[in-house]
């Protein structure tokens, strides 16, 4: 992203915006205001941190995890942070959503983590995006799992790092939990269903929760080492670039040196697709 502004006069400043990258357009979004800030200098970017919520709070404090987490999402994708650079801006309410290069935290799902460190999910699942779903995206909705799903196990993943197995395997409960539900609902569609979701909530049963505990079976049915380093060469191999659901096959097929179509058939593309 490249940045230039120019004093108009009479207390006007016009600030122009261009992005050098290739960026989904969904991804676009602006904050504008006079926020008491934060800045952090990471190896892997520098992290600004904003306060928009017309009240005092501690961004330091708030977001004391970031760094942490930065560092072990750049290693995970063999990338830093996409353009350099990252910001948190803290809002009332619940809001929780990415950007191209920026995330809306919502103060009320910090405060509703507060209590159990461990629960925490807002700053890790948004800060994922920032590789898997903005950096590399999905060619179609069809594939969303691999922007929600991805991101999802990933804060897992960090929450196993951070906290230790016992608070991954109590994640995973999670997971399998939610694809109870779609199986009594006779709801477990294949992640790259291209019918129609009843509901968001079903959508995110499906491309959220059961995208991600497909990459946690996936990870235990090839070894450790080349799980991540399937996932490290999709990342690289994909990033500025739309991907389906093959192109994240083929990564994993080559790192593992094994023929995924069994397992692709049942979690990804379904019977008559396998």
């Amino acid at each position: 992203m490249k940045w230039a502004e120019r004093e108009l006069g009479g207390g006007l400043t016009l600030h122009r915006w261009r992005s050098v990258d290739p960026v989904s357009p969904y991804l676009f979004a602006f904050a504008a205001g006079r926020f008491p800030r934060k800045t952090i200098e990471t190896p892997q970017g520098t992290l600004h941190y904003r306060n928009a919520t017309g009240a005092p709070a501690d961004l330091a404090s708030l977001f004391a995890e970031t760094p942490a987490m930065v560092a072990f999402f750049a290693d995970r994708a063999g990338m830093d942070l996409p353009r350099g650079g990252y910001t948190q801006l803290l809002v009332p309410g619940r809001e929780a959503q990415e950007t191209m290069s920026f995330s809306l935290i919502g103060r009320g799902e910090l405060d509703r983590e507060t209590d159990e460190p461990e629960a925490a999910w807002v700053i890790a699942h948004e800060l994922a995006h920032q590789w898997w779903g903005n950096r590399v995206t999905t060619e179609t909705w069809r594939d969303f799992w691999l922007n929600e799903g991805v991101a999802v196990f990933m804060t897992a993943a960090w929450k196993q790092e951070r906290f230790g197995n016992t608070t991954y395997a109590k994640e995973i409960e999670i997971l399998r939990g939610r694809r109870a539900q779609l199986i009594e609902r006779g709801w477990d569609k294949p992640l790259a269903w291209s019918g129609d979701y009843p509901s968001l909530g079903y959508r995110r049963a499906v491309q959220y929760s059961k995208g991600a505990l497909f990459l946690v079976e996936l990870r235990a049915a090839i070894d450790e080492k080349a799980f991540w380093s399937g996932l490290r060469a999709y990342t690289r191999s994909f990033a500025g670039k739309t991907v389906v659901s093959r192109d994240f096959q083929k990564a994993m097929e080559t790192a593992s040196g094994s023929d995924l179509s069994a397992i692709f058939g049942e979690w990804v593309y379904g019977p008559a697709e396998a």
